[in-house]
Formats: structure tokens, C-alpha cells, sequence
């Protein structure tokens, strides 16, 4: 029997939604039915994504704004939500000792500390109104297995995964459900660009020789995992770091 997963009706923000996985994402929920506000720095990239889905409600603001991002948030958001992505993230290559304050500060600010702000936006909202809500933290496999000379990347998606227990933990009794998304390297327009040359290939070489289903993943394979932890079809998987990543992590 196939399991039926709607998002009709559902109110949904998903951030970092002008490329990658969040685009794939807010098209999905969005030819599901729910209204989707996708927020992202590059209004461009929101001008393509409602051009594509009308009606998707684009908020274009810079993440590493505290204050900014609140008051484009209460804006448009004026009822609670159903369902948060916190997906909106950036990379950060540098060894420890390489590490400095100008590369670890938006790494953390973007990958961290923007979750914990959108998410307190979001939650005072179902919390006021007595509504639930499920919420999705994108993190990494990095989280757990480091990968060389990204310590400001490792760091932050560790944190990712803390944070969203901290979050499981407290909100529980709301009957907000918070648990993370954990992939691999994902095949999105930019893995594939920076595979096909020097030290990407042989990244993706050693990756996919450790890896036991034999492969990286794709980008509707992590959307379709947000979806499932998103949906009300799991309603006791929560405070959670669900793995995508062909079991790599199981090696």
C-alpha cells in the first residue's frame, strides 16, 4: 500500500529556496497544494521560482540580517505556519589553523544562528496560536564525519544537529515536531560543475568507494526524505538526524 503524503492546504517556508534543494523542494509542495513562502537572498532566483509556481510568496532578504529577517518574516507571514525548512546554508573551506574570524562568522551565522532565528519567528507564532508545526533543519553528513579542510563547514553542521535536539527537546510539549535532514554530497547543478574537475573527483571517488549503495545522491531523494518528516505521516520521529547518505555512515 502506497503511503499518501498532502501538503494541500499546508502553509510552508522554506529558506534557501532559489537553488538546489530548496527550489526542488518548494516546487514539489508547491504542485502538492500548499502555499509555500520561499525566502532567499537572490530576488532573481525568486523571480524565476514564482514565475514558475504562481502564487509562491517570495521574501528576498539576507539571512545574516537578525533584525532584517524578522521584519521581512512578520510581513508575510500572517497566519502560523504548518511546516518550516530551514534549508538556507554556505560552505567554509578552511583548515583549523586556517580558520579566521571573516571565514567562521557567516558560516555559523548562515548555518546556525539563521535557523535559530527564523525558527523563534515561527514557533512564537504556533506556540501563541496553540497549532503545531513540523519543522526540518538541513544539515550535512559532515555533522558527524568531518571532511577535510572544512572546519568552519563541519562545525556549524554539528551544531546544526545539536541545536535542532535542543529544539526537539523544548518544544515537544508545543506539539512541534523538529528533527534534521543529513545528506551526503547531493548532485545539484554545483557538485556536478565541481566534481568533474581535480580535487571534486576525487572526493567523489573516495566518497562513492566507501559508500555501500555505490553512489552520491540526488537532489529529489533529499527533498523526498524532507517531505516525508515534514508530513503528518510521522508523527513520533522527532529530535532526530535522519541520514541520507547510502549508508556511509553505516561503514
Amino acid at each position: 500500500m502506497a503511503l499518501e503524503i498532502s501538503f494541500k492546504g499546508k502553509h510552508v517556508l522554506v529558506t534557501g529556496a532559489g537553488n538546489g534543494i530548496g527550489l526542488a523542494l518548494c516546487e514539489k509542495l508547491w504542485s502538492g497544494g500548499a502555499h509555500v513562502v520561499a525566502l532567499d537572498k537572490c530576488d532573481q532566483s525568486l523571480d524565476k521560482l514564482v514565475a514558475k509556481c504562481p502564487g509562491v510568496v517570495p521574501v528576498c532578504v539576507d539571512l545574516l540580517d537578525w533584525e532584517g529577517t524578522r521584519l521581512a518574516l512578520n510581513e508575510v507571514l500572517n497566519e502560523p505556519l504548518h511546516g518550516l525548512v530551514n534549508n538556507a546554508g554556505i560552505g567554509g573551506a578552511a583548515t583549523f589553523m586556517k580558520t579566521t574570524p571573516a571565514i567562521l562568522d557567516p558560516v555559523i551565522g548562515l548555518n546556525v544562528k539563521a535557523i535559530v532565528n527564523v525558527s523563534q519567528v515561527v514557533v512564537g507564532q504556533a506556540i501563541a496560536a496553540g497549532r503545531g508545526c513540523n519543522i526540518v533543519n538541513v544539515s550535512s553528513l559532515a555533522s558527524r564525519f568531518p571532511t577535510r579542510a572544512s572546519c568552519p563547514y563541519n562545525l556549524s553542521k554539528a551544531g546544526v544537529d545539536m541545536l535542532t535536539k535542543s529544539m526537539a527537546f523544548e518544544l515537544g510539549r508545543h506539539k512541534i515536531r523538529v528533527n534534521s535532514v543529513n545528506p551526503n554530497i547531493v548532485m545539484t547543478a554545483l557538485a556536478e560543475e565541481w566534481m568533474r574537475a581535480g580535487d571534486g573527483a576525487v572526493l567523489k571517488g573516495k566518497l562513492v568507494g566507501r559508500t555501500p549503495l555505490g553512489r552520491v545522491g540526488a537532489v529529489s531523494e533529499v527533498v523526498d526524505t524532507i517531505l516525508f518528516l515534514l508530513s503528518d505521516s510521522a508523527p513520533m520521529i522527532h529530535g532526530q538526524s535522519v541520514f541520507v547518505d547510502g549508508g556511509f555512515s553505516a561503514a
